[in-house]
């Protein structure tokens, strides 16, 4: 199961970091080679940062996908928050009271990983 997400995550994300640094004009490496910059002072300074904050909405929209799909985990047998509730609401019939709790717990994981991510953007890109 993690397995699963892990690679289907990576895929994703490797999409957002090719299209983010496809994003940068090649013209911006070239003038920052013209100013006497190594390869790697370019790629660190220059290029890095802007792909960084080119792709860092789209990660933190994967991290929410992630914690969202995790629950299909529930489908292969995998007891994690929705197969708990699944669980549990088999036992006592108060499956409305149950799937209306895992609801508001993934709305407040989703909200701390939302509200996580505005802060660290606005303290790493100073906006």
């Amino acid at each position: 199961m993690l397995a699963g997400l892990s690679f289907n995550n990576a895929g994703y994300l490797a999409e957002n970091f090719r299209g983010g640094f496809l994003s940068i004009p090649g013209t911006q490496a070239r003038a920052a080679r013209s100013l006497g910059m190594t390869a790697f002072q370019t790629y660190t300074r220059i290029i890095i940062p802007q792909v960084l904050r080119m792709v860092y909405l789209p990660m933190t929209n994967q991290m929410v996908w992630a914690v969202l799909m995790s629950s299909l985990g529930m489908l292969v047998g995998f007891r994690e928050l929705s197969g708990e509730t699944q669980f549990f609401a088999s036992k006592t019939y108060r499956i409305f009271e149950y799937f209306a709790l895992t609801a508001v717990i993934y709305y407040a994981i989703v909200k701390l990983i939302l509200g996580g991510s505005r802060l660290l953007s606005k303290r790493l890109f100073q906006y």
